[in-house]
């Protein structure tokens, strides 16, 4: 109890007065001074990021470098100026000690920070995001994060935006946008990205996960529109439905979505 009212304590001190921690660091209990850093620097970053930037260097000794403070500063840092935070990203020394594999867990330390900044940037300048993140070695990863964040904020931006994404990451970019159109209740839209994409790319899109996204929304719109669909929308739209919970549905309309799909021979 007593250790739990410490970090509790120190929690608070920090958030509040995080000038007066930092000045103070070395008489903090050893214990103590990471999550002090860690809570400090994050407040701080939000009124003078370029001190805290200075005070990561030089309070590295007590935490100031460590991957939980990174990843909790760069977070505080990209909702307020994205920008400047993905920049330092980039270019900071610091990055170079983060962790680029975390054992049993995605993502990694490093890439949980990197795709903070470029999720962040990619809300405020979508363009510049998915330019800088073509540059990254895990630049399609990067690229999908960014339109999903920014289809699931500003879903004409990233229509806007689809063509600037690499050709290797554009189908499913296509998906993502498609589906929060369906969850927002454009499924119109959402059908005729699709059907554009693929009669433009002669590329297959997963239909799934946009009738998944269409029902999550609206089952009972896409139950009533099953027979309007050709057969391999049809199929895939049955397959959405039968996968997530229907209350309300007859058990007769549940027969009726399991005779369209064939649930002993799923598709690949």
């Amino acid at each position: 109890m007593a250790d739990r009212v410490q970090h509790l304590l120190i929690r608070s001190w920090a958030e509040v007065y995080p000038e007066t921690v930092l000045a103070e660091i070395a008489q903090i209990p050893h214990k103590l001074q990471p999550e002090a850093c860690e809570h400090a620097l994050t407040a701080l970053v939000a009124t003078d990021p370029e001190r805290t930037i200075v005070l990561i260097q030089s309070l590295a000794p007590y935490g100031a470098r460590n991957d939980a403070t990174l990843q909790e500063v760069v977070r505080r840092w990209s909702a307020l100026d994205p920008s400047a935070a993905l920049d330092w990203v980039l270019s900071a020394s610091e990055m170079d000690n983060v962790a680029s594999s975390n054992p049993g867990r995605f993502p990694s330390n490093k890439m949980d920070i990197m795709r903070t900044a470029f999720g962040a940037l990619g809300l405020e300048d979508p363009k510049r995001a998915l330019r800088l993140a073509k540059l990254q070695e895990d630049a399609e990863y990067l690229e999908g994060w960014i339109m999903g964040e920014l289809a699931g904020s500003n879903i004409e931006s990233a229509i806007e935006v689809l063509p600037l994404v690499s050709q290797s990451k554009r189908t499913s970019a296509t998906e993502t946008v498609a589906e929060a159109l369906a969850e927002n209740g454009e499924v119109e839209r959402g059908m005729e990205l699709l059907h554009q994409y693929e009669n433009s790319s002669d590329e297959e899109v997963s239909w799934y996960w946009f009738f998944h996204s269409w029902a999550g929304y609206n089952a009972v719109d896409l139950f009533d529109r099953l027979d309007q669909l050709e057969p391999k929308l049809r199929t895939a739209a049955a397959r959405a439905l039968g996968y997530i919970h229907l209350p309300g549905f007859t058990q007769e309309q549940l027969d009726y979505i399991s005779s369209i799909y064939d649930w002993d021979n799923p598709p690949e």
